[in-house]
């Protein structure tokens, strides 16, 4: 029984081998997307990224499909494979900034703050999106940097679509939606704190 089983599995092997070698580039990186759409549905993160994988070894380094790659990595807590990635698809296209945010939110995970910095200081000269700025005067203030902290706090509350978008904070080990320019007050008031002015952080917070 063992002995069928083992000759069926090397048969499919086999068969699965020459399909693969019948098919053209093109015919096999659209297979090999739908490998990838396939095991996406199935929430087989594993299966994703190699197929991915492959198809950007078909489509060679300029393959937007890193894009796609550094996300799946990001999502499987593989952070330093998806800055790789990420630098893949940045040597493409430096104005990405869904890359240079994603590397910035890995290498933060990672501990590596100032590299963490640089790459949110990039996406925002490129988007000039406000809830950068938080990510970014959050760091600051990490870093013991609050005059810079205080200045880019300021440049966010000056921004009139921090009163439209929300940033989630964690508190109580409990998720929670808090408006952009709320956030920001409460790091100024820290940033205040620490600088010494405790009644003007009184009205930060």
């Amino acid at each position: 029984m063992k002995t069928n089983l083992l000759l069926t599995f090397f048969i499919c092997v086999l068969s699965i081998s020459v399909h693969g070698q019948n098919m053209t580039k093109a015919e096999l990186t659209k297979h090999k997307k739908e490998v990838y759409s396939n095991a996406l549905s199935l929430s087989d993160y594993a299966a994703a990224s190699q197929a991915a994988i492959e198809v950007v070894t078909l489509e060679g380094t300029k393959s937007t499909w890193n894009d796609t790659l550094a996300f799946l990595y990001y999502n499987m807590q593989m952070y330093p494979s998806a800055v790789f990635a990420a630098n893949r698809s940045l040597a493409n296209n430096d104005q990405n900034v869904e890359m240079h945010s994603l590397r910035g939110t890995c290498l933060q995970t990672m501990g590596n703050a100032k590299m963490a910095l640089e790459s949110y200081e990039k996406a925002y000269a490129i988007s000039k999106d406000a809830s950068l700025l938080y990510q970014i005067a959050t760091i600051q203030y990490q870093m013991k940097r609050m005059a810079e902290c205080g200045t880019t706090v300021q440049q966010l509350l000056e921004d009139e679509t921090a009163k439209e978008k929300n940033v989630v904070l964690t508190f109580n080990n409990q998720a929670q939606q808090v408006p952009l320019d709320a956030a920001g007050l409460n790091i100024l008031g820290s940033v205040l704190v620490e600088m010494g002015k405790k009644e003007e952080a009184k009205k930060a917070f």
